[in-house]
């Protein structure tokens, strides 16, 4: 869903990304789309705040009137691009106690 959401936005759409734990009891837009919200280009949602190691639980992902290719399409792409790299390091880690690939 990050993939898809980055290419979205370096197209130049508004996307939406929501958890499916999420509800919503209120007109979203109607927040996102009034200042102070309505300037920002990227907004997100932590599940996380205090947590001293950082870890990112991201709930909802809004991108609005964002330049293709821009800032918020890169940050995007970057983080899943570390989500990857993450699990990488995590197959090759595997691979490396359990004696190679496949094994």
């Amino acid at each position: 869903r990050w993939w898809a959401t980055a290419r979205l936005v370096a197209s130049g759409y508004n996307t939406l990304m929501v958890d499916v734990d999420m509800g919503l009891a209120d007109d979203l837009y109607a927040f996102l789309h009034t200042p102070p919200l309505s300037d920002y280009q990227l907004l997100f949602h932590s599940e996380s705040f205090g947590d001293r190691h950082g870890n990112v639980q991201c709930g909802l992902v809004y991108c609005q009137d964002a330049r293709p290719w821009g800032g918020a399409a890169t940050a995007i792409y970057g983080y899943a691009d570390r989500i990857l790299r993450f699990m990488d390091t995590l197959e090759a880690e595997r691979e490396a106690r359990e004696g190679g690939p496949g094994a």
